[in-house]
């Protein structure tokens, strides 16, 4: 996968503690447990074989094993993050959660899982048709993929705002369209696409992330850890975010997609 190296060294262990202790524990991505379950919400996940593209520490897929007793599989780039994940899951837990390394293909066989699921990891990847169309092989007939993304309303540029968040974080985000993701969907071959937009949701996630850390008790504790000025960073940048979804100059979607066939 193109970037590979660039992007494991922008989620170093320090940031990945960073970004948990503004999201909450195991979380890498807003919104907590409830934009997990408002993801999933009205699916039988039970005993299905799922797999979470770019884990990060794991929280999501735990929550999936543990409370929609789904069996779930993990991929990331990142060791130290296959490391932690694994770590983190706990006893009860370990024959439905399994955390694994990958670089250019899936370690999974045709047609054998029924859901594909990432979570903010696909703006970090610029050509993206490869991994979809391995996403696609892995899934069964009728299997489902599920994504949360940001995306642009401009192809190939962002705001002004995201642009200096980016700068901020140091990180690499690749401004796509809602018609980009959409193209490249029906290309690669899947069906029944839908789009949800969750912008204003997302807008809100963010904001409440700035006013907690801006709260004296969190301050505290986040300034004796990471220090005060990459506490003062982070509400801006958090700010930034939430201000950019308002005006949509950077948008969050959801999006629902059918491998074709019948699932057996």
């Amino acid at each position: 996968m193109p970037h590979t190296q660039k992007m494991i060294e922008e989620y170093t262990p320090e940031y990945c503690h960073f970004l948990e202790a503004t999201y909450g524990e195991g979380m890498m991505s807003e919104g907590g447990l409830d934009a997990i379950d408002d993801m999933f919400s009205g699916l039988d996940l039970a005993d299905k074989q799922v797999l979470d593209i770019g884990f990060g520490l794991g929280a999501a897929a735990l929550h999936l094993a543990d409370q929609y007793h789904a069996i779930v599989k993990g991929v990331e780039l990142n060791p130290w993050l296959v490391e932690q994940a694994t770590q983190r899951t706990p006893a009860h837990l370990k024959d439905r959660a399994e955390f694994l390394q990958y670089d250019l293909a899936l370690p999974f066989e045709n047609e054998s899982l029924d859901l594909v699921y990432s979570r903010g990891v696909f703006v970090h990847i610029h050509d993206k048709k490869p991994l979809f169309s391995e996403i696609k092989r892995v899934l069964k007939p009728g299997g489902k993929l599920l994504i949360y993304d940001w995306l642009s309303p401009i192809h190939d540029q962002w705001g002004a705002r995201l642009q200096k968040m980016c700068e901020m974080e140091n990180l690499t985000l690749y401004a796509q369209t809602q018609e980009d993701y959409l193209q490249l969907l029906k290309t690669v071959g899947f069906a029944d696409i839908k789009v949800t937009d969750k912008t204003q949701q997302h807008a809100q996630y963010n904001q409440d992330i700035a006013d907690r850390l801006a709260q004296p008790d969190i301050a505290t504790g986040f300034t004796q850890e990471f220090g005060a000025q990459p506490w003062r960073d982070a509400i801006e940048a958090y700010q930034l975010i939430s201000d950019s979804m308002k005006d949509r100059e950077l948008l969050a979607y959801w999006f629902a997609a059918i491998k074709p066939g019948n699932s057996a």
